[in-house]
């Protein structure tokens, strides 16, 4: 992390000189904490005079570092000391710990290092100014002569060098200030220049040129190996790589910009439907003059068994005349078996936590979500702040550079300000942000928790968090260098660690930082898997959101715009837009209840509205069907089934929206037997009162009780089908709906039917409506009977609609309309985005929504991905060592290389930046002499940053032949050191930080560590829409897949596994299924739809296949509106599908039950089943519904607005054109052509075609 150490490493304080061949030499004078050079003109001293004091270890470190200083038969002269040498090899190893993973890059580097200080022929390129202290004379200041081949050569070979750590590029580190805008020059003269490098002991200025003398040694390029070692790896050279592009996408088969195939479906299935409906209309227009209809369908009578109808008419009697006999026993029982079911909602479990709602228990990334909290704990909880410029003008600094509004100094200074008072929230009361924050650094060696160790992504941090450096004059240079090089020494935080500048500044141009005009301010939590350890961070992040609308409401100057979440704010806000909504819902019904109450009444006069107003049918009617809803959350409250804010939202609407029908049905049945008894077209078996009301209710059930069955069969059995879904909020879904849909057919064929008998008890007697003890008769002494008559719908129906729809020159336009429409919505149909963006489900006022949008908008990175590699790879092999790391010798297939490679390609895999890696930063810490130390004590880990140095001694970790890596058994032996150690300027690559977390290992019997399971951390690019986010997920499984079959075949264990793991995959798996899982849901539903009417209309497959084709007309119309209504698909939607197949049975089946149990004449069929259930389709279904959806068009979320008003408003329109528009045109035009093929023979007729 503190990388910018290596900074350090050049100026290696040691530097010699000489006339004949030094110009300086040995340490000779303490300068602060630097070592200065004695000023010298003699020649080169051999490495064997005693009075060097080279040891045997010294000699072969030198030889190793600087092998140009022996000759060839191994005789070295050298123009440093040993005491030089060893100063200037400590300082190295913070370059090696950065550069070292790429040995061509280091060694190249190392050139100009050793040529400072111990090379024989300095005074060919070194030129001192001296300066005397004391009685010595020291050099001051150098003057260096580089080769621009060397120097330009020794940058390409290093430019390519990643830190795993961060994914940033060594040299942006290295460069100080400069950062990405680095160049061969700009790093050599930071690393020469005292003033800004604070690891150079003296003044070093570069000069360059291909001139004689210049320092100018063989270099190499990063793709060559040098002396047996190999070249740098893919990761840290490309041209390592070879061909690394990726597969060419195929382009989509696509017409005028829609897929080929539903634009070739559409077109056929138009073409033909109109060519058919046109035809069949010339065939009628011809025949206009003659009966085109036979007297019977007699191959209609071979295929229907109508003694099915028969026997559900007679048991729907049955029960209607009993219901109607003991009315109040009926209620009692039906109260209790309310009473019963309904105690179980004190059972009840509400889910809240979307990740139970959306990720089924056995789903892949929900296993492996489980897998990495259980292993490696869940991701931290974040508290985020966005704050935005308004009405700022640009800033334009000294030197005419032009910042983005966000760098004005004010602006800042009270975003500082903010960030200390957030930091303030609880310390009062003991229960501060350091109690429960994310503090990466954090050990048994820092001491108590402070709040400086805490994790605070914030430009503040660039200042130390002191406000006196934010307000001088030079800030915006400060942010400019940390900008660049955020890993500087002098850029890190409290806390220890470099801010990313991606997560901290924010704008319209995403390319260029320093035009921001938002600054972000993040503040990070620990989180836990057991809920209960997270109390004291619930507790806090409901204080910031407290603090946080306080400010924004009362102390946010005029030119702040603010946006902030915590990482509980979305289940807060989803619970309270459920409250929310309970009032639109709760309108909602009201509206529905006024409407049912003033249509169910069949009013025959002014004088007797009191009579026959059935309002307090209509309120028994709602509760009937609360009642069902209260029953089922009750029924699945014992069976121990959670249930969700949607299902409690949705659900009353859905039971009343589908149930409703059924009491119009019922209610209109009861009014047709009532009427035809009136006029003696149906006689009772007996004149007595009591047995002419058991006929009235036995008729009406028995006549309203089989289309009853028949939907609600099909409705239950389409949610039914929703049930094997894996999502458990689908899931949960249909099945408290299947068993509220059932109970409420019960109680509205027992209990309505029963309340439906009192109230016909009290309209004869002639009482009020609701003021039952007024007896009208008694108020107007009027005892005559006003005869009952047909509705006005019912009158409107049979007077003009009827007649107009099935008029011959009307049938042909609504039949092309209609096959115009279908081949439109096939069409468009794979064009419907999948998705639902998280703001949808935010009430609109809401500040997470704000803030949403915000993230969306303003973030420069994405999310992160962890690639875990689960146990099973064999870490004392260190072949299999070489299958996950990125540097020199790793395999060009490593699981490191691969993600490396990816991350190039950032548009078609959604990678970016190299994923962090703690097997390869292990390799340079360990290479790091300074690095891994020990407690002369106890032999146990001592940081290397322990104050008192003298109880620590240095590791001796043994290194491989190449000198690249430990050895297997210093893996094993120092890899929990590693994990223990943090990072430093002296040592940037220890582990703790990084990959203590992120690692587990089990210590064997000789105390060496076995390494189980890891992970490696890369990000995602920024991701904004749904769409970005479920296609990030599918390449991240891909290449999950791809990379775990590389390790099983290479390793021959198929137990090994990789996997990557983000915190939205759980989100978002479901989509990469959607199109699959909602075919199969639709398609299930549709065959059911079909089975259930087959067999409860007596195996009547005409009448089935008529319902099938409706049913399916209208799904396919309504998801070509979904498309044309930007309406995504999502789980959301896919329930909304699947409640459209259940109630567009409603819309088909009552009309087509009504015709296929007709004994009218085929000619009279369609016609009298328009008129008798047209109208009931139309008032009870259609109108009802429509009532109450047009109050959800008010409803505070947009996920309300989108999915359940436009949704259900769709459903309800597209249902009504269908059932009262086209069926019966479809069913005319059927019933003629079935005519015809029974070979009937069109006979003369002088009546008027109709």
């Amino acid at each position: 992390m503190k990388l910018n150490v290596v900074v350090l490493v050049l100026m290696l304080h040691i530097f010699v000189e000489v006339t004949a061949d030094c110009v300086m030499y040995d340490a000779c004078v303490l300068d602060g904490v630097h070592w200065l050079n004695c000023k010298v003109d003699h020649p080169a001293k051999p490495i064997d005079d005693p009075i060097n004091e080279w040891d045997k270890d010294s000699i072969n470190l030198l030889k190793k570092t600087c092998p140009n200083v022996f000759d060839e038969d191994g005789v070295g002269h050298t123009c440093c000391s040993h005491k030089q040498f060893n100063i200037m090899y400590e300082n190295l190893q913070m370059a090696a710990g950065i550069l070292a993973r790429c040995p061509t890059c280091y060694l190249n580097f190392v050139e100009h290092i050793c040529g400072l200080s111990c090379n024989t022929n300095q005074h060919e390129y070194l030129n001192t100014i001296d300066e005397t202290v004391g009685d010595t004379l020291i050099v001051r200041e150098l003057l260096y002569n580089l080769s621009t081949d060397y120097a330009y050569t020794t940058y390409e070979s290093c430019s390519q060098v990643v830190l795993p750590q961060s994914g940033n590029l060594a040299l942006d580190v290295m460069c100080g200030s400069h950062g990405a805008n680095c160049t061969p020059e700009k790093l050599f003269d930071y690393l020469g220049d005292k003033e800004i490098n604070t690891f150079t002991p003296f003044q070093i200025t570069f000069s360059y040129g291909n001139v004689p003398g210049a320092f100018s040694p063989k270099v190499y390029k990063c793709s060559e190996s040098i002396k047996g070692i190999p070249p740098c790896s893919c990761v840290d050279c490309q041209s390592t790589c070879g061909d690394i592009s990726l597969p060419p996408i195929e382009d989509d088969c696509l017409v005028l910009g829609i897929n080929c195939a539903s634009f070739s479906a559409a077109i056929v299935v138009c073409v033909l439907m109109s060519c058919l409906f046109i035809g069949l209309s010339i065939n009628e227009y011809i025949r206009r003059d003659h009966d085109y209809f036979s007297e019977e369908f007699t191959c209609e009578n071979k295929l229907v068994y109508r003694g099915l109808n028969n026997i559900l008419e007679k048991l729907f009697y049955r029960l209607g005349a009993g219901c109607a006999k003991r009315p109040t026993l009926v209620i009692m029982i039906a109260s209790w078996v309310i009473v019963a079911l309904g105690y179980g909602f004190v059972f009840l479990q509400v889910t809240t936590d979307p990740v139970e709602l959306w990720s089924a228990p056995n789903s892949v990334v929900r296993q492996q979500k489980d897998y990495f909290d259980a292993r490696f704990g869940p991701f931290y909880r974040t508290s985020q702040i966005f704050i935005k410029a308004v009405g700022i003008k640009n800033v334009i600094s000294e030197d005419g550079a032009i910042y983005g509004p966000a760098f004005n100094q004010t602006f800042l200074m009270k975003i500082a300000e903010l960030q200390q008072e957030v930091l303030k929230i609880g310390v009062s009361e003991n229960k501060g942000l350091e109690k429960i924050c994310f503090a990466p650094l954090r050990s048994s060696f820092t001491g108590p928790n402070v709040i400086d160790q805490c994790g605070v992504m914030s430009f503040f941090g660039y200042f130390g968090d002191e406000m006196e450096q934010l307000e001088q004059n030079n800030y915006l240079s400060i942010i400019s260098d940390c900008v660049s090089n955020s890993f500087a020494v002098e850029c890190l935080a409290p806390w220890g660690g470099g801010v990313d500048p991606n997560l901290i500044f924010a704008g319209e141009n995403r390319k260029d930082l320093k035009s921001s005009d938002t600054i972000i301010l993040t503040f990070l939590i620990q989180n836990h898997v057991d809920k209960k350890e997270l109390e004291g961070a619930l507790e806090w992040e409901k204080r910031f959101i407290e603090f946080m609308k306080n400010f924004d409401a009362n102390l946010k100057p005029e030119f702040m715009d603010l946006a902030f979440s915590a990482e509980r704010s979305i289940e807060d806000e989803l619970d309270r837009v459920s409250q929310a909504e309970a009032g639109t819902a709760i309108i909602s019904y009201a509206v529905m209840f006024v409407y049912i109450a003033l249509s169910l009444g069949n009013i025959r006069s002014m004088k007797t509205i009191m009579v026959d107003s059935k309002m307090t049918l209509g309120l028994i009617g709602i509760v009937t069907v609360l009642s069902s809803v209260f029953c089922s959350l009750g029924f699945f409250g014992y069976v121990g089934v959670p249930t969700t804010l949607l299902i409690i939202e949705v659900l009353p609407f859905l039971v009343l929206a589908i149930g409703v029908d059924n009491i119009f049905i019922v209610v209109s049945a009861y009014n047709d037997i009532c009427i035809k008894l009136q006029k003696g077209t149906l006689i009772p078996p007996d004149e007595s009162d009591e047995a002419k009301k058991l006929f009235i209710f036995g008729s009406t059930l028995a006549k309203a009780g089989p289309s009853m069955i028949l939907t609600t069969a099909s409705q239950c059995a389409c949610f039914a089908i929703g049930s094997l879904s894996v999502m458990p909020a689908v899931n949960t879904f249909a099945l408290y709906a299947t068993v509220a849909l059932f109970l409420d057919f019960v109680f509205q064929i027992t209990a309505f039917l029963a309340f439906l008998s009192l109230d016909c008890d009290r309209q004869l007697s002639g009482r009020w409506d609701i003021l039952c003890c007024v007896d009208q008769n008694k108020c107007s002494g009027d005892q005559q009977e006003i005869p009952l008559t047909k509705g006005v719908l019912n009158k409107m129906f049979k007077k003009f609609y009827t007649p107009a729809v099935l008029h011959w020159s009307v049938k042909p336009v609504v039949a092309v309309v209609f096959a115009v429409w279908l081949g439109a919505s096939i069409m468009v149909i794979p064009h419907i985005e999948i998705g639902l963006e998280q703001d949808m489900a935010m009430p609109k006022d809401s500040f997470v929504r704000k803030y949403l949008l915000k993230v969306g908008n303003a973030m420069q990175v994405g999310p992160p991905v962890y690639w875990v590699v689960k146990e099973g790879l064999n870490y004392s092999d260190e072949e299999q060592h070489n299958l996950l790391c990125g540097t020199s010798a790793c395999n060009i297939d490593s699981v490191l290389t691969t993600l490396y490679i990816y991350s190039g390609f950032s548009d078609r895999t959604y990678l970016t930046k190299t994923p962090n890696s703690w097997i390869d930063d292990f390799y340079s810490w360990s290479s790091s002499i300074s690095c891994c130390q020990y407690f002369y004590s106890n032999n146990s880990f001592c940081p290397h940053t322990m104050e008192n140095s003298s109880l620590c001694g240095e590791c001796k970790i043994d290194i491989d032949e190449n000198g690249l890596r430990p050895t297997i058994d210093s893996f094993e032996q120092y890899l929990p050191y590693f994990l223990q150690d943090n990072p430093s300027p002296k040592c940037a690559k220890g582990g703790h930080a990084s990959y203590s977390p992120g690692l587990n290992y089990v210590l064997d019997d000789a105390g060496k560590a076995q390494t189980l399971d890891s992970y490696f951390m890369g990000y995602h690019k920024t991701l904004r829409t749904s769409e970005d986010f479920y296609e990030a997920y599918r390449f991240a499984k891909t290449t999950g897949e791809q990379l775990t079959t590389m390790l099983q075949n290479r390793t021959g264990n198929e137990k090994v596994e990789i996997f990557p793991y983000s915190i939205f995959y759980v989100f978002f798996e479901q989509y990469l299924t959607m199109w699959e899982d909602t075919v199969n849901s639709l398609l299930y539903s549709l065959i059911i739809v079909f089975v259930v009417s087959f067999v409860l209309m007596g195996f009547d497959i005409f009448s089935s296949l008529i319902i099938l084709i409706s049913v399916t007309m209208i799904l396919v119309d309504m998801m070509g509106l979904m498309y044309w209504w930007s309406i995504s698909l999502n789980a959301v939607s896919l329930v909304n599908l699947v409640m459209c197949v259940g109630i567009a049975v409603e819309f088909c089946s009552h009309i087509v039950h009504s015709y296929a149990t007709s004994t009218a004449p085929p000619n009279m069929r369609v016609s009298e089943a328009l008129t008798e259930m047209g109208s009931n389709v139309l008032s009870g279904i259609t109108l009802t519904k429509f009532a109450g959806i047009v109050v959800l068009g008010f409803a505070e979320s947009e996920i309300f607005e989108v999915f359940y008003f436009r949704m259900f408003l769709c459903i309800v329109l597209v249902g009504a054109a269908h059932g009262l528009i086209f069926l019966p045109v479809f069913l005319d035009y059927l019933t003629r052509l079935f005519s015809f093929m029974c070979g009937s023979k069109p006979k003369p007729t002088n009546e008027k075609y109709n």
